[in-house]
């Protein structure tokens, strides 16, 4: 069984690695394609929060024309017009 099988074994024997080999090259292929697709997501999607932090930012943090109070104050108004709860 072994003899009748060697010739085929020796037939294809070049031929396997190529095979392989080029299946290797595709997969490698395949995954970089797949590894960089990711990595453009990510930065994209990094752009995206890093303006969107920094609108945030400029947006609600006061400069120095801008005097913001943690307490809320209310103008005086006459006893008789304040509400009764």
């Amino acid at each position: 069984m072994l003899n009748k099988s060697l010739p085929v074994l020796t037939k294809y024997r070049w031929k396997l690695p190529n095979k392989l080999s080029d299946k290797w090259d595709n997969l490698q292929d395949k995954l970089s394609n797949k590894w960089d697709n990711l990595q453009n997501k990510f930065s994209d999607k990094w752009d995206e929060l890093q303006e969107t932090i920094n609108y945030y930012l400029q947006t609600t943090i006061p400069d120095e024309t801008h005097t913001f109070s943690t307490t809320l104050q209310f103008p005086d108004v006459p006893d008789e017009m304040k509400p009764i709860f």
